[in-house]
């Protein structure tokens, strides 16, 4: 769906608004998929699923948080981690497939898949004499993203530590925000619902300023026409995402890595002889 509207007023200000939204969903119908076994919870995990649908572990957040917070609540849970044994401050998975045992057999669809179901952009251009101006938003809607590797822990591929990894969950800090730091094993290292969030964004893609020189100033100097302009990219973005991360690298499946939000500004000037 687009629409477009354009108006010229009498004082000679002229405006030119529109945009465009697009929604979409796909489900994969047949891939010949082989059918996992019996104890696996999703015995598919591509057809009838979007494109690109990620699995990973689902949070147990019975006790307010998704964290083992107490070293009863770790005895309790009678759960073996298949990859590593759980302590106080690591993710606390559910076992959806009951066995008593935390593996790839509890995997469900996490997130809304590879591709977002919304995608939209507005722009506003004003003339006025011999000034301009335009706004192009853009965005995008009904998508999720995660973080992986060494972005999740940093420790196990020498990545950086960022400011939330200093409030991980311990024995010490239960109300952490982060699971527990740790190089030794990768129990909170694997997808799942807790490293995805939403990626839909509304990003002021471009802004830009222009002025039109006095063509009578530019005869004297030999010029046709001088055009003068201010330009500025990526000067705001609303996202509920990561912080610090851009969005918009993930979209259409891209996994999201440590490239932060880019602003750039430029000033020009566009002569003809």
């Amino acid at each position: 769906m687009s629409l477009r509207y354009s108006k010229a007023f009498r004082n000679g200000l002229k405006i030119n608004v529109g945009g465009w939204l697009t929604y979409t969903e796909n489900k994969v119908i047949r891939s010949g998929e082989t059918e996992k076994n019996a104890d696996y919870a999703y015995r598919k995990w591509q057809e009838g699923f979007p494109y690109g649908q990620e699995f990973g572990y689902l949070l147990d957040r019975s006790n307010g948080s998704p964290f083992y917070n107490t070293p009863e609540e770790l005895a309790q849970s009678g759960l073996t981690y298949e990859f590593g044994t759980p302590r106080v401050g690591d993710l606390k998975y559910v076992d959806l497939n009951k066995d008593g045992i935390i593996n790839e057999r509890d995997k469900a669809p996490i997130g809304t898949g590879a591709i977002p179901r919304v995608y939209y952009a507005f722009f506003a251009e004003a003339k006025y004499k011999s000034f301009d101006l335009s706004l192009l938003f853009q965005g995008v809607g009904k998508t999720d993203g995660y973080l992986n590797t060494y972005y999740v822990m940093p420790s196990n591929q020498g990545g950086t530590f960022r400011k939330e990894h200093i409030d991980f969950a311990c024995a010490a800090n239960p109300g952490g925000v982060t699971p527990r730091l740790t190089s030794a094993n990768k129990n909170n290292w694997y997808d799942s619902s807790f490293w995805m969030k939403s990626a839909a964004y509304l990003r002021l893609k471009n802004i830009q300023l222009g002025y039109d020189l006095p063509k009578s100033w530019m005869r004297k100097i030999g010029l046709k026409s001088a055009y003068v302009y201010v330009n500025a990219q990526n000067l705001f973005t609303a996202t509920n995402f990561w912080d610090g991360y851009d969005p918009e690298v993930g979209v259409d499946g891209i996994y999201w890595g440590g490239y932060p939000r880019l602003r750039k500004y430029a000033i020009g000037l566009d002569l003809k002889f």
